[in-house]
């Protein structure tokens, strides 16, 4: 059912996208013509990778990975946003990652990415997303990450006890 209802809210927001294209001006209000119940979409697909990540499900983050990679097939092209091309590059190799070390590695650069681009786009939903950084994480090398809640569950695989992972800032709350 999570997957029909996620399909249909990017069916949804491809159909707003072409209609906005068609009349004009008045639906572009959007951050370069994206609209915000594809973001939606788009978060909802990177929590549920970082869930599972935190959780050390390969499997599912496997199955968010690419249901995220593919939900470009129905939205914005890469081409008209360059800032999608390393979400989605990175959504795919989750997707097809076979060890939960290279996933991880990924989502490191997806999170970054994801980051990024959520300063300009806006979304529909009120829930304000925390982005949270760890310096431990990623064998030392660190890494950040985005999630609704305030208190930090690394996606890193990170002991509680060895993780100094620390709130950085709310982002994107146009909701």
């Amino acid at each position: 059912m999570f997957r029909n209802v996620l399909k249909i809210r990017i069916l949804c927001a491809s159909a707003l996208l072409f209609w906005g294209a068609s009349l004009g001006p008045v639906l572009h209000a959007h951050s370069d013509g994206v609209s915000p119940e594809f973001v939606d979409a788009l978060v909802e697909e990177y929590l549920a990778t970082q869930n599972a990540l935190s959780e050390g499900d390969l499997q599912t983050a496997n199955r968010h990975g690419k249901s995220l990679s593919k939900s470009f097939n129905l939205g914005p092209s890469e081409g008209a946003h360059s800032r999608f091309s390393a979400i989605r590059r990175s959504a795919h190799r989750i997707g097809k990652s076979q060890q939960l070390s290279a996933a991880r590695s990924e989502f490191s650069k997806l999170s970054v990415a994801l980051a990024d681009a959520l300063e300009d786009l806006e979304r529909s939903e009120s829930t304000s997303l925390f982005l949270f950084k760890c310096n431990t994480a990623q064998s030392g090398q660190g890494a950040v990450w985005i999630q609704q809640e305030r208190t930090a569950s690394s996606p890193y695989g990170c002991s509680p006890n060895s993780c100094d992972a620390t709130f950085d800032r709310i982002i994107n709350t146009h909701g």
